[in-house]
């Protein structure tokens, strides 16, 4: 009889244990901010950790930004991640820093430009991609 009970508490634990992350998978996923617009972006490896870019691009992607190009930022030198504003459409910048969770903004705005906005990701960037991940 005391494995009988054992094995129901366990059961219930592990039945409690999966509940519990499967409501923070979905719950998660439900706010995922999406854009009313297409935004265009180009995402820059600025913190110098491996993979950072394609990480940090992959998530966006998944939160509907077209990521138009990949690559590393001038220097590794970037604690934090910042948006560098290069279109004139404000929505646009404004969904992108809602779904960082980001306000450094640096405004450089070109007719030029092939890309709404860059991402120059820094240290912080796992603060940001881990939320309704678990590849990160």
């Amino acid at each position: 009889m005391r494995i009988s009970i054992l094995a129901r508490s366990l059961l219930l634990s592990v039945i409690l244990v999966l509940g519990t992350w499967f409501t923070f998978v979905f719950v998660s996923l439900e706010k995922i901010p999406q854009c009313e617009a297409t935004v265009v972006i180009e995402v820059l490896n600025g913190c110098g950790i491996e993979g950072a870019a394609e990480k940090a691009a992959s998530w966006l992607t998944k939160r509907g930004f077209d990521v138009f190009f990949i690559g590393n930022a001038d220097d590794y030198g970037y604690d934090f991640t910042i948006i560098v504003d290069r279109c004139e459409d404000q929505s646009k910048i404004d969904h992108l820093a809602n779904a960082i969770g980001t306000d450094r903004i640096v405004r450089q705005v070109t007719s030029s430009a092939f890309v709404d906005a860059t991402v120059i990701v820094g240290r912080d960037f796992k603060r940001w991609t881990v939320i309704g991940q678990s590849e990160l």
